[in-house]
């Protein structure tokens, strides 16, 4: 059995940190690939997983639901 630190690293890149890329990250890190895995989210906004819709105290943002 192989440790951690033979296996080879894939860089991948996300462009777009709002909830989409955050979420894609994550599956993508949940997932046994067979090679060290570094996710790197690229976002102008400091908060992972805050898109348009999630970073918005506006009512007038109604995401799937209905008011």
């Amino acid at each position: 059995m192989s440790s951690a630190s033979s296996l080879p690293v894939k860089v991948i890149t996300i462009i777009g940190a709002g909830y989409s890329g955050t979420i894609t990250a994550v599956n993508i890190l949940r997932q046994n690939l067979g090679v060290q895995v570094r996710v790197i989210l690229v976002d102008r906004n400091t908060r992972p997983g805050r898109g348009l819709a999630y970073r918005t105290w506006d009512d007038n943002f109604w995401l799937c639901c209905k008011k």
